[in-house]
This record gives structure tokens, C-alpha cells and sequence, in this order.
């Protein structure tokens, strides 16, 4: 009998195999619930990723949008002002005001978006749109900032911050300042965009103790970038280094050596301002043909109420629009002396006598630096073609059109 039970235990081959399938199925029964879970999540995330995907390029076009109006100047177009009352109207000389407008649906996403002009000058207050439209129109005191091109002494590029200065010397103006001896120079200072840094050490203001203008800046991150600020405790502006020219207009230069993240790469939106005092209303100026702009764009799920919000600060650089020349820096007179009949309208035949040739509006206490001709010609009527001279006007290679004309 064991002999025989023995046997038919023996031959039960498919035992194991059985007992291997039992553990297999109680592990199953254990693992699968949240196996099924982990998947269930895992669908949820996605399903969230991807909504915030579409939300973060919705916000995100928002800004492409904002920095595209910037670039082709339509701002002033797409918040218009015809009457010139509207205080929604987009404004230049607005340091701190913000204008907001509606990019649609983008992902089923309604986009908004908020384009600020950032006041950009350190722990100065800024002034009011009519007051900073003055400063700029009146150009008294001009602060404009280019890289140079050259290299410091550390094999750095350098940076330099022009100061012009349009002294007054007629003594009923408020801005009466006979050769520029009373304006003080209280602050210099520059903002440095992200990706770039100062040289510590290297401005031409730190080269000597000795110096009346002698001054180490203080440097601190700000607005995403740094602030460079020469704070003086007393020096006069007609002091610090020249430009070259010392006599009118006064021009000064602070240079200093930069770093840059990206090897070549130049700051053409870093601003720089001066803080002032002596002469009456001048108490600060900017440059003012960079703009900074912080860009905020939100797009908003119609279904949920969900946002998201991209920010983004840009800074562009552009010829100011000034209403009038600078202080008298330019006096444009005459007129055509020739005028054509009635038909056939190219042939000018007409003399004028009376053209006006005499500039009568220039201060008695201006100094005439230069007088300049313009002067054209005509073709005679059947005459034949003479060249006298030719320019194709794509450069002005072939003549000094100075710094007030454009092509």
C-alpha cells in the first residue's frame, strides 16, 4: 500500500507548476489594485499636464504678441488716443502706467495681456507723464549710454554714459546757468539688463582718490538685472571727465568695463540716468531712448476659471521723439526757389524771389558754430543730362548729415 500511494504521489508532475500559479495569483490580487491606481493617476497627470501645457502656450503667445506691438511700434495704434484726452491712451512719457488688451481665444484659452513701462532709475521717485515729457522735450541735461566697441585694460568691452549739458546763459530763463559752473552732479547711475555685469574697479571715475569725482559705485541686483549707481557727495558736473569738448554744450563721459553671459553680446537696453541739483528744474534726467517694458500675460480657462501667468521684461532701444531741436542746436531756413506750372507739372520754370532765408528766432547769446548749404539743381527742358553728381542714398558714406537728420 505505501509502495502504490508513493507511486501516485510521484507521477503528480503538474504539482509544482500548480503551486507556483497559487503565489502567483495572491501576488496578482495584491499588486493589481494599485497597479490600477498608479495608471489612473498617471492618466489624471497627463491629462492636467497637458491642459497646463496649453495654457503655459496660450499665456506664452500673449508675450510673443506684446513683444511683437513693441518692435513695430504699435502701441501708440493699438491704444489710440484721437482727441488726445484719453487716459487709457498709450504714453511714451508715462514712466509707470500700464495698458492692458484682449489677444482672443488661443487653446480655448481667453488671453489677456499688460504691457507696463517699468521706471527703471533706483530709489528715485518717478514723475508724472507731464513733467517727464517736459524733461525730455526741453533737453537741458541729455544722459545717453552705448558700448564703445573698445576694450578696457582687463580685456573687457567698454560701456560709456554720455552726459550733455545745455547750459543757459540768458538771465530771464529759470535754467540761468552762465557757463554751467552751478549744476551739481548728485547720482550717476545705470541699469544693467539681465546677462551682463560691472567690472568692479573699472570706471574712469575710480582711477584716482585724488579726484574731485573720485567714486566707487554701489552695485545690486535689481529688476532682474543689476543696478550700477555713482553716489557723489558733492561735485559739480562741469568736474567729472570730459567728453572732449569743454566748451558749449558741457559734455561728460563715465565709462566702466562689462561682462557679458554670452561671448559679443552688448547692452543695448541698458539705461542710465543722473540725479542733479544747482540749477533750477533740473533735478534729473534719463536716457530716454531705451524703454523698459514688464509684459504679463494671462490665459484663462473658460471651463475651470484656472490661469496661468507668464512674465516677461523687454527692454528696446530707439531715436527719441523730440518736438523741437535741442535747446537751439539747429536752425533749418529757406525754401524752394522754383515752382512748377501748372502743366506739364515737372518742368520748373517759376522763380521765387521772396524765399526766406533769414533765421530770426536764434538767441542772442548762442555761439554759431557752423553754417551749411543745401542746395539743388534742375534739368532744362531738352536740354540733354549732365550728372554734376550722384549718391544712391542707401548710406550717408558721402556726407556729414550731423546727429539731427535721418534718412
Amino acid at each position: 500500500m505505501k509502495r502504490t500511494v508513493g507511486s501516485l504521489v510521484k507521477n503528480q508532475s503538474g504539482q509544482g507548476a500548480f503551486v507556483i500559479v497559487l503565489v502567483m495569483l495572491v501576488l496578482g490580487g495584491l499588486i493589481i489594485g494599485p497597479l490600477l491606481s498608479f495608471m489612473g493617476t498617471g492618466l489624471k497627470v497627463g491629462q492636467m499636464h497637458e491642459a497646463k501645457v496649453q495654457e503655459y502656450y496660450a499665456a506664452d503667445a500673449g508675450i510673443e504678441d506684446a513683444l511683437w506691438q513693441i518692435n513695430n511700434d504699435q502701441l501708440s495704434i493699438l491704444f489710440p488716443d484721437p482727441g488726445g484726452y484719453d487716459p487709457y491712451a498709450y504714453s511714451a512719457y508715462s514712466p509707470s502706467s500700464e495698458w492692458e488688451y484682449s489677444l482672443g481665444d488661443i487653446n480655448d484659452k481667453g488671453v489677456s495681456v499688460n504691457v507696463e513701462n517699468v521706471w527703471i532709475p533706483k530709489d528715485v521717485a518717478a514723475p508724472s507723464p507731464s513733467v517727464a515729457e517736459q524733461i525730455i522735450e526741453d533737453g537741458r541735461l541729455v544722459v545717453a549710454g552705448t558700448a564703445t566697441g573698445a576694450v578696457g585694460a582687463s580685456g573687457n568691452p567698454i560701456y560709456q554714459i554720455k552726459i550733455t549739458y545745455y547750459y543757459e546763459q540768458d538771465e530771464g530763463s529759470a535754467y540761468y546757468d552762465p557757463g554751467g559752473q552751478s549744476l551739481e552732479a548728485d547720482a550717476i547711475g545705470i541699469w544693467l539688463p539681465p546677462g551682463f555685469n560691472y567690472v568692479n574697479g573699472s570706471s574712469n571715475l575710480e582711477e584716482n582718490a585724488l579726484d574731485p569725482y573720485y567714486c566707487v559705485p554701489g552695485v545690486a541686483a535689481y529688476k532682474s538685472g543689476k543696478a550700477v549707481v555713482w553716489d557723489f557727495s558733492f561735485v559739480y558736473l562741469k568736474d567729472l571727465p570730459s567728453y572732449g569738448s569743454t566748451g558749449y554744450p558741457l559734455e561728460k563721459v563715465v565709462t566702466f568695463e562689462f561682462t557679458a553671459d554670452e561671448a559679443g553680446d552688448t547692452p543695448m537696453s541698458a539705461l542710465s540716468w543722473i540725479m542733479a541739483s544747482g540749477v533750477a528744474d533740473i533735478s534729473i534726467s534719463w536716457d530716454a531712448d531705451v524703454k523698459v517694458y514688464k509684459l504679463t500675460s494671462t490665459a484663462t480657462d473658460s471651463d475651470t476659471g484656472k490661469q496661468a501667468v507668464v512674465e516677461s521684461y523687454s527692454g528696446k532701444s530707439e531715436l527719441r521723439q523730440m518736438g523741437s531741436a535741442i535747446s537751439g542746436e539747429y536752425r533749418a531756413i529757406g525754401n524752394s526757389l522754383m515752382v512748377a506750372k501748372k502743366y506739364p507739372y515737372y518742368v520748373r520754370d517759376t522763380l521765387l524771389s521772396e524765399s526766406n532765408a533769414t533765421a530770426s528766432d536764434i538767441p542772442s547769446s548762442a555761439v554759431v558754430e557752423g553754417a551749411y548749404l543745401y542746395w539743388s539743381a534742375w534739368l532744362e527742358s531738352g536740354g540733354g543730362e549732365q550728372i554734376l553728381f550722384e549718391d544712391t542714398c542707401s548710406n550717408f558714406n558721402n556726407w556729414n548729415h550731423g546727429s539731427d537728420w535721418s534718412i
